[in-house]
């Protein structure tokens, strides 16, 4: 392995450059809501001539007020890449959870590459009568130039 310096970056190998200045994107949303369908709150879409890395996921939920008929609610990071949508990580709070306070949380560590055109989205959804959920998605996305 050689090491040369670029004008913009380090050349680590002939097949593989590491921008020096890549520009981080924080993608969150936070808010507490009453019952609704699958919402999206938040999307990042990899720019043309770019790629990222995806990491520090967290999903989390928690019981603002409780529900009369609870049902499921969930906090969603979904990737899609190549038309196909896979879960990054995910939360659930289901009827046995309805309790004020209650709360669930998954994080993921794992570094993901993401290459041009594949999409980050935080979705939400509480199909409960009633009551309210704070739901809070992060990711921290690192976006590189090709």
């Amino acid at each position: 392995m050689s090491f040369g310096s670029i004008k913009t970056g380090i050349l680590v190998d002939s097949s593989f450059f590491i921008e020096r200045n890549p520009i981080s994107v924080n993608l969150y949303s936070s808010g507490t809501y009453a019952p609704h369908g699958v919402t999206n709150r938040k999307t990042y879409t990899v720019p043309v001539k770019k790629f990222a890395i995806l990491k520090n996921a967290v999903a989390h939920q928690m019981i603002r007020t409780a529900a009369t008929t609870a049902v499921t609610s969930g906090t969603y990071i979904t990737l899609t890449t190549g038309g196909n949508a896979f879960y990054v990580c995910f939360t659930r709070l289901g009827e046995d959870k309805n309790t004020i306070g209650n709360s669930v949380m998954q994080m993921s560590s794992n570094e993901i590459l993401l290459n041009a055109g594949d999409t980050v989205d935080i979705d939400t959804d509480n199909i409960s009568t009633d009551g309210t959920i704070k739901h809070v998605g992060s990711v921290i996305i690192t976006q590189y130039n090709l």
